[in-house]
Formats: C-alpha cells, sequence, structure tokens
C-alpha cells in the first residue's frame, strides 16, 4: 500500500524563504527539499551514487538522509568537507607494534576529489554556522572553529552529531540495537552535540596547541550580514 510523503520541518513550523545557510545551519527539511527540487532530482541522486552511497531509494526523501549510513561512512563522506575538497576513506587501524617495538604504520591511500578547495569551504562556513548559531550550539567551545551537523531521524530513532576541527574530525551517534526510539526530544543537537564538545574539551586538555581556526581558501571573503558571517 502506498502513502503519501508530507515532509515537514522538525518544529512543525513554515518559516517562509530563508537563506540556504539559515536551512541547513537549523535543519529546515522544507527548504531542503525545495531547493532538491529545483536542482533536480535526477542530478542529486547521480551525485550521491558517484559519491558512493549505497541502496539509495529513488525518491526525494534521499535529500533528508531517508538512507541508512554507518557512522564510518559518514566520517569518510564529510572528509570532502574537512579535507578541502577531498574524501578519504578511514582507516581503522593507525599502527601495528609488534614484540619487538618494530611498528608498520598504515596511511590512507583512497582518497577521492569531488569538488574544489573554495565549493568545499563554503559549505564547511555553512557548517561552521549550524554550530555557532544552529541547532549544534551546545557542542561549541570557546576559542575553537568547529564545523558540524546535527542529525535526527524519525520518530527520534537515530541521533546524530557529525563534527570536525581544523586537524580532527568525530562522528557522535546514539540508537537502540532494536531499532526502537530513544526517548522523546533524543536530538541529535540535544543528545549528540554535547558528548562531542565533552569529547573534544578532553582532546584539548591532552593537546593543547591544537590547530584552534580553519583557513580560508585564496579568493573567498568574509562579510557580516545580520551578525551572522557569510564567504563569497
Amino acid at each position: 500500500q502506498n502513502h503519501a510523503w508530507h515532509p515537514s520541518n522538525y518544529s512543525r513550523k513554515f518559516l517562509g524563504l530563508v537563506t540556504l545557510q539559515e536551512a541547513l545551519s537549523h535543519s529546515l527539511n522544507l527548504a531542503t527539499i525545495n531547493l532538491s527540487d529545483q536542482l533536480g532530482f535526477e542530478k542529486i541522486y547521480q551525485s550521491l551514487s558517484d559519491m558512493g552511497f549505497k541502496n539509495l531509494p529513488k525518491d526525494l526523501s534521499i535529500v533528508l538522509g531517508s538512507f541508512a549510513i554507518s557512522p564510518i561512512e559518514a566520517a569518510e563522506k564529510y572528509s570532502l568537507f574537512s579535507n578541502y575538497g577531498t574524501m578519504l576513506k578511514p582507516m581503522l587501524i593507525e599502527s601495528i607494534t609488534n614484540q619487538q617495538n618494530d611498528v608498520k604504520t598504515f596511511t590512507p591511500i583512497e582518497t577521492k576529489k569531488i569538488t574544489s578547495k573554495e565549493q568545499a569551504f563554503l559549505t564547511l562556513s555553512v557548517l561552521m554556522n549550524a554550530v555557532e548559531n544552529g541547532t549544534g550550539r551546545l557542542a561549541r567551545i570557546k576559542g575553537l572553529e568547529i564545523a558540524g551537523k546535527t542529525g535526527t531521524s524519525n520518530n527520534n530513532i537515530d541521533a546524530w552529531f557529525i563534527g570536525f576541527t581544523p586537524t580532527l574530525q568525530s562522528v557522535i551517534w546514539f540508537g537502540r540495537d532494536d531499532n526502537t526510539p530513544i526517548s522523546k526530544g533524543a536530538t541529535g543537537g540535544v543528545v549528540s552535540a554535547p558528548v562531542y564538545s565533552h569529547f573534544m574539551r578532553n582532546i584539548l586538555a591532552i593537546e593543547p596547541s591544537l590547530k584552534r581556526k580553519f583557513d580560508v581558501p585564496k579568493g573567498l571573503r568574509k562579510e557580516i550580514v545580520d551578525k551572522i558571517p557569510y564567504y563569497q
């Protein structure tokens, strides 16, 4: 039996015309759907397939993340932003030391250039705003630039936060083994973002010299509109 799809914003409110930065920063589903419809579903579907996403349903709900991926897959896809346009395949093992203290190190060798540094940074800057002024506010750490995105599936079954600094990317996921709802109000911004913040504060305590600010590619400039930073 087919059921009609009735997408809405998480808040159930309609906010009218908004910028793309506002839409992504505040996880506004309707603006994302409208933009995707204008760009063309087939173009988006092909782009996602080219990036390596598997088992994509052939409907517009994919632009809201209606398909399943693992945390390590999410880390791989987000690496195109944290690595300024080049996607990097994560590795579970960094090094192995044997009984003779011989060390075998492994470095990621599978990379794929997706877009330019400038284009990647424009999206990165939007993700920074999502942390500073949007749904990822509970991930903020004073003095450290963080880019990230919250995610919450239907009925609060999954709660995500994917965040990265200039040197470190992390994925936080909450969910139950039986795929039942976590609890009412368990969103990525409320549940996962604070865990990311706690983790990064501990990292900073260990490595206080960690790089704090992202590099801005040449040719881009920053402007402030209504106290909100925009790059172009």
